[in-house]
């Protein structure tokens, strides 16, 4: 073979070896590619939420009609049942059913951690955060409580804030969350929503990134969005949501976020809004259930009627409302825990729903 030929069929063995290479190389990559990169994660279903249940002590008849349908969806049940006292310690409210209410939870293994409020009380907070002794007086009750009534822990809900009871109130919740790890219960903290730097006093007083340190939950109230004193609209818009939730993700880590869900509406005139239950809202709507609309942009279920001859309108969260807030946290965004506000006052619907 003289070495024209030679050099020819050399050659043509590494362009062989060049293609074959190629092709290895990039089936490789496209099959790296197909597993990882380019793999859709599978969207999350209602089955996945993590469902906390608040329930209200001035409404408990109609909690305890609902909960033998919600009890076994609920992850952590949390009722309404102590307010904070002036001197530190725990009141408790007067709840005819508490005993049934706890054993519901018990009965079905539902962890049980109960909220405590301020009673919409500036001077019982202002005591709370700046007096040392009341302050220590009030998370030595809660400890004693809380192993005394085989509780997992606590819900705090403070809400009447000032805005220069930020660093106070962080200082707080790190002092009270530090004192319920040491005794192996758990502690969570109720929030306004916010979108950033809001006009409510309350809300800015409420340090999201400083909470979310501490706290093994930050929950928060993603509803009055409006409400009696504003004009009509859904209680948690999905963009105000949206907003909502962009400034939680960057400030609290996701596996503590909760997000609460109101089940309630508002019926309002041309002045203001009068707040109802799911329930109250379906007696007033009455036989006119085929003309209530779904507004799909805010999520939220409507009713336009007159009375007097004065234009109306109620604004509620039904069960679609409130599922498809669900999906859109889990799918968007990655929180799973919803607290709903409140037993007893949403549509029964909703449990049928978490239950596919």
């Amino acid at each position: 073979m003289n070495t024209q030929k030679k050099i020819l069929l050399l050659l043509l063995i590494g362009a062989v070896l060049l293609v074959f290479y190629k092709q290895n190389i990039f089936s490789g990559l496209k099959s790296e590619t197909n597993t990882s990169i380019g793999e859709t994660q599978p969207q999350k279903t209602l089955k996945d939420a993590k469902i906390i249940g608040w329930t209200a002590y001035w409404d408990e008849k109609n909690t305890l009609e609902a909960l033998p349908r919600s009890i076994e969806r609920m992850s952590v049940f949390t009722p309404v049942l102590y307010r904070i006292e002036t001197d530190g310690s725990l009141e408790k409210y007067r709840v005819l059913y508490k005993k049934e209410f706890l054993q519901n939870a018990k009965n079905k293994n539902i962890a049980i951690m109960p909220q405590i409020g301020d009673d919409f009380d500036f001077e019982r907070v202002s005591l709370l955060l700046y007096d040392g002794k009341i302050q220590e007086k009030f998370i030595e009750s809660l400890i004693e409580e809380a192993k005394k009534e085989g509780f997992i822990g606590w819900d705090i809900d403070i809400e009447s804030l000032k805005t220069k009871d930020r660093q106070a109130f962080s200082e707080f919740v790190e002092e009270t969350a530090e004192a319920l790890h040491e005794n192996n219960l758990k502690f969570s903290v109720t929030v306004f929503a916010r979108v950033g730097n809001d006009d409510n006093p309350s809300a800015l007083a409420q340090d999201y990134r400083a909470l979310g340190k501490v706290s093994d939950e930050v929950r928060i109230m993603m509803y009055g969005a409006h409400d009696d004193e504003t004009g009509p609209g859904g209680q948690a818009p999905l963009t105000w949501m949206r907003q909502v939730l962009n400034y939680a993700v960057k400030n609290i880590p996701g596996e503590k976020i909760v997000i609460g869900l109101s089940t309630h509406g508002y019926d309002w005139d041309n002045k203001k809004g009068e707040p109802l239950t799911f329930g109250q809202i379906q007696a007033r709507i009455g036989e006119a259930t085929p003309s209530v609309k779904f507004d799909e942009k805010v999520s939220s279920a409507i009713y336009r009627y007159q009375k007097d001859g004065q234009d109306r309108e109620i604004w509620f969260e039904n069960a679609r409302a409130i599922t498809e807030k669900m999906l859109i946290a889990m799918n968007e965004f990655g929180t799973d825990k919803f607290a709903i506000w409140r037993i007893g006052a949403e549509d029964p619907k909703i449990w049928e729903e978490l239950g596919k």
